[in-house]
């Protein structure tokens, strides 16, 4: 008897707000539901952007073909941490098809990559809304493993490749990587029969429910018994059966009659192919059956770092939805790195990707060409000239006049890079 091992993961997206809605999707942010995400009737979804462009970074990042149009379903079932009564997904149109895993023990396939929205989470018989609408991708893998070993370097892997890509804080502690796992035990008569292990967040945990599902179904099957398809849950020892498994035509899949088809852009997707980081544990960057190089810490720039943090300040500043879009990040991230900018003009830029979604490249247009050094240098030497009284007392060792020059200099010029402002005040006023 072999082992057929499939997964599924659930991976949350690092988006600030839900998918459908314009709630924050930090726990303790001040608007965490809204009558949408929960569910009430004649409230309409309305499609985030941040999730769109997520998913299919995810999709670069894992080989996957990104289908041009994807449409959504509804997926019903009753579970009391779902407020609907249905799940806003995707199955016969996801987002992306496709794509393979590389890990140390083999290259797995992939089947879809799709967009959905997380449920409520029931924690002791109480359920906490807050996570109700929050965005996911589910990745689904082929079932092509044999041993739970394998399933666990597949997870692995997975979690550091959209982690690096940026798609998913990746916490798996969090719930925002959560996996399912589908075991069967194949015999010379043919496949057997498929049992789900749900919601497994940590790696080690993962390995050992699998291989003790294989145990149990082996047992099974040697006493002469049937394996019967069905969900289990796992308690960190042991599984135990949580409900019969539903097929897929007691869903009652319907085409989502609210949310209109998304079609995909293929700028954008070429936008988001260009944000990828160029690490080495970057699969995108590597030929399929090329020799990784040897993998070393992530390291990120400064502008990037410098950009997080002001991100995390309109985050917290402002209540309207972001329209600040990864492709934006990347543009103002190469202009810093490359000196075209100042973080005085970034930080103008980030605000108004944020609030209106104004493309970089569109707000560069309107920006004037910087000041030459020559052309500095003239209006600083007449200005200078005009304050004589000033000039000594920065001579007598007021080192405060630079400033009192910096603001009069800077409000002259229309566009000029602050520190060569400052290195020529400096060499003006040591000759004047």
């Amino acid at each position: 008897m072999t082992p057929r091992i499939g997964l599924e993961c659930h991976v949350q997206l690092a988006t600030s707000r839900k998918l459908f809605c314009d709630c924050e999707t930090a726990r303790d942010a001040e608007r965490t539901t809204c009558p949408i995400c929960l569910g009430h009737p004649g409230t309409l979804p309305v499609l985030g952007a941040e999730a769109i462009t997520l998913a299919v970074r995810a999709a670069l990042a894992l080989g996957a073909e990104i289908q041009p149009l994807s449409r959504f379903e509804r997926k019903h079932y009753f579970h009391p941490d779902l407020p609907r009564g249905f799940q806003i997904t995707q199955r016969s149109h996801p987002v992306a098809r496709g794509g393979a895993l590389d890990t140390p023990r083999g290259r797995f396939a992939l089947l879809q990559i799709q967009i959905e929205e997380d449920t409520a989470q029931t924690r002791r018989g109480e359920i906490d809304w807050r996570r109700a609408g929050t965005p996911l991708i589910e990745v689904v893998g082929a079932p092509d493993m044999t041993a739970p070993e394998q399933a666990g370097e597949w997870l692995r892997m997975l979690r550091r490749v959209l982690v690096t890509a940026g798609v998913t804080g990746g916490a798996m502690e969090r719930g925002q990587l959560r996996c399912d796992a589908n075991v069967s035990l194949d015999g010379p008569d043919g496949a057997g029969t498929r049992v789900e292990l749900k919601n497994l967040n940590a790696i080690r945990g993962l390995e050992r429910a699998i291989a003790g599902e294989i145990s149990r179904q082996r047992r099974v099957l040697e006493r002469g018994g049937r394996v019967a398809a069905h969900t289990r849950g796992w308690t960190g020892r042991e599984s135990r059966f949580l409900r019969g498994k539903e097929q897929t035509p007691e869903y009652r899949f319907l085409p989502e009659p609210d949310l209109p088809a998304v079609p995909i852009d293929p700028e954008m997707i070429e936008a988001q192919r260009r944000a990828l980081p160029a690490t080495p544990l970057a699969p995108w960057l590597l030929a399929r059956d090329a020799e990784p190089p040897p993998q070393r810490p992530l390291q990120r720039s400064a502008p990037a770092i410098w950009l997080d943090s002001e991100e995390a300040r309109l985050r917290n500043r402002s209540r309207a939805r972001s329209r600040l879009l990864p492709e934006h990040r990347a543009d103002l991230e190469r202009l810093l790195e490359a000196d075209t900018i100042d973080r005085r003009q970034a930080r103008r830029m980030l605000e108004i990707c944020w609030a209106r979604g104004i493309s970089v490249a569109e707000q560069l247009r309107r920006i004037p060409p910087r000041q030459s050094v020559e052309q500095i240098t003239a209006v600083v030497t007449k200005i200078v000239g005009g304050y004589p009284r000033q000039v000594a007392r920065y001579q007598r060792g007021n080192q405060g006049m630079i400033g009192f020059f910096m603001g009069r200099v800077m409000a002259a010029l229309s566009n000029a890079d602050p520190g060569t402002v400052n290195r020529i005040v400096r060499d003006v006023l040591e000759r004047a």
